[in-house]
């Protein structure tokens, strides 16, 4: 798992710079959102030796004389469904600790802004055996069956509270469990056409305004 991770610091800058034109945001954010990724991977490692544990717990007093032995084990297939603000990072809060718990990991990426985030995985998966993390894009009325398949054991979804109603709904389908993250909409301001003479024209300021519409 840890050498799951090669590359991703060399290739940090130009990952920035394609979250940038995707997003929006400005490249340093980008920069940050990899880095993100990369120490909540490493969080995820440093918690690796509590998966093979197991814990014995004792009878209780006066009660039927029987121990109780409590195990981890994985799920099986889990989805993860990233938003398009800040996708490396909050795939870092999901992806590692899945596939260290023994499961076999679809990440959906966001339909907005789905290249930079895709690197990522792509390299990440090439270091595993095959068939055990897989990445799929789309538009989000497409994918239902990442959802519904009864193969699906688990979802993870960070997106807006519409998007999350839907996703329950499904999910409620075949019982699969769910974590949900939810927040509100991004804000998002574009100019239809923009002309620039040079780059001291640009108010740097107005960079943090330019964002893409919500993930539902």
């Amino acid at each position: 798992m840890a050498a799951a991770l090669v590359g991703i610091a060399e290739n940090r800058d130009k990952d920035a710079e394609i979250l940038s034109q995707e997003i929006g945001k400005i490249r340093h954010e980008g920069w940050i959102d990899s880095l993100v990724f990369e120490m909540r991977w490493n969080l995820a490692l440093s918690h690796v030796a509590e998966i093979d544990k197991s814990t014995i717990l004792p009878p209780v007093p006066d009660h039927i004389p029987t121990e109780t032995t409590v195990t981890y084990q994985p799920l099986g297939v889990v989805t993860i469904i990233i938003p398009f603000n800040w996708p490396a990072a909050i795939l870092g809060a999901s992806l590692p600790q899945a596939l260290i718990a023994g499961n076999t990991v679809i990440v959906k990426v966001p339909p907005t802004a789905p290249l930079g985030v895709s690197r990522i995985v792509q390299r990440i998966a090439a270091q595993l055996p095959a068939g055990v993390l897989n990445i799929i894009s789309g538009h989000d009325e497409d994918m239902k069956s990442l959802i519904t398949d009864t193969r699906i054991t688990k979802v993870c979804f960070t997106g807006s509270v519409k998007g999350g109603k839907s996703i329950m709904s499904l999910a409620s389908q075949n019982l699969t469990r769910l974590t949900l993250e939810l927040g509100v909409t991004t804000l998002l301001s574009y100019w239809k056409t923009l002309r620039l003479m040079t780059c001291n024209l640009i108010d740097y300021s107005q960079q943090f305004l330019i964002r893409q519409v919500k993930f539902a």
